[in-house]
């Protein structure tokens, strides 16, 4: 599906502008290596096979779906960047065995199972006619957010978000895959946000405890930092607690609100110039959440020990290059 010349075994596809589009069908016969350009592989199916499928890759993200009958595919991950993307598989219709847990789509609930980065294959057994999406994405999309539970299945019947997102997700396969520049960052930033949202309702079990102010606040602090106008008050507002409360809870574990927040950004914002060298400065703020570029430079100096032009210089990237069109094919 073209050449690669976008392709790093260390960094995967981060160069690769805009997005690409695949689709196929496979009738009788399902070759183990049928679909090999996306990482995973054919280990068993039901004959006669009859397999669709649709793709759309961008820099960090991966969206497919799949309708098949009976099947086991196994994604390896002996690839590094595999190793650091989550999956979520969202089943629409018919069973899934996923991780030894069993995910079932109907009409009004979606079974969803997801994958933590990692080294460990992960196996997919489609049980009958089914129809699924699968949507995976580099860690650095959600950082600093990280999953904190088993990969396994989850509980759909608590939150409409997980058909929400097939919903979105689905719709964006049907349409035509070419978009220029603009319309593929404006779907990258939908993309991350679904990505966020998901990991965030999928781990919140597991987030020290309900009672706990500081474990609340880190979870408000990783999913809203981007915000321009959220702050320690904002926070406060929102939790329900003083100013005052949020910041003794926060002192309890060393660490201070507004210094969380500043740390969050900074990390975003040397994420998006290292691997989105063609934003402006101005730009990678406000998308950071910061208010101009001079707040975002004090911040890169106090937490990461750099400031934007000594980032720029790390990643040994012309900014003033635009980047190309490339062909590519698609690997997890």
């Amino acid at each position: 599906m073209g050449d690669r010349s976008y392709f790093s075994e260390i960094h995967g596809w981060q160069a690769l502008p805009g997005l690409r589009g695949y689709e196929n069908t496979f009738k009788g016969v399902l070759p183990d290596d049928a679909f090999e350009s996306s990482g995973v592989f054919v280990r068993d199916h039901y004959e006669p096979a009859h397999a669709e499928v649709q793709l759309l890759r961008f820099n960090n993200f991966l969206v497919a779906r799949l309708r098949t009958r009976p099947v086991v595919l196994e994604w390896p991950r002996t690839r590094l960047p595999a190793r650091r993307r989550f999956a979520f598989i969202l089943v629409n219709q018919g069973e899934v065995a996923f991780e030894g847990d069993s995910l079932k789509g109907t009409p009004s609930a979606t079974g969803v199972g997801m994958a933590l980065p990692g080294h460990e294959p992960l196996t997919i057994e489609v049980v009958g006619v089914t129809e699924m999406i699968v949507f995976t994405f580099d860690q650095d999309e959600i950082s600093p957010l990280q999953a904190n539970r088993v990969p396994g299945v989850t509980d759909v019947s608590s939150s409409p978000l997980y058909t929400a997102t097939s919903h979105f997700l689905s719709k964006l396969l049907s349409q035509s895959p070419d978009a220029d520049q603009m319309t593929a960052n404006s779907i990258r930033e939908l993309l991350r946000s679904f990505a966020r949202a998901l990991v965030m309702e999928s781990t919140r079990e597991n987030i020290e405890a309900p009672d706990d102010l500081f474990g609340r606040v880190k979870e408000l602090v990783d999913s809203r930092f981007s915000n321009l106008d959220f702050g320690p008050s904002e926070i406060a507002r929102e939790l329900g607690v003083s100013t005052r409360s949020l910041q003794r809870a926060a002192e309890k574990h060393g660490a201070s609100v507004a210094k969380m927040l500043r740390t969050a950004r900074a990390q975003r914002a040397q994420h998006l110039m290292l691997t989105r060298p063609h934003l402006t400065l101005d730009v990678v703020s406000k998308m950071s959440g910061f208010n101009s570029v001079g707040s975002m430079r004090r911040a890169l100096l106090s937490t990461r020990g750099m400031t934007p032009k000594d980032v720029r210089a790390s990643s040994g990237t012309d900014i003033r290059r635009s980047p190309t069109s490339p062909s590519s094919d698609y690997i997890l």
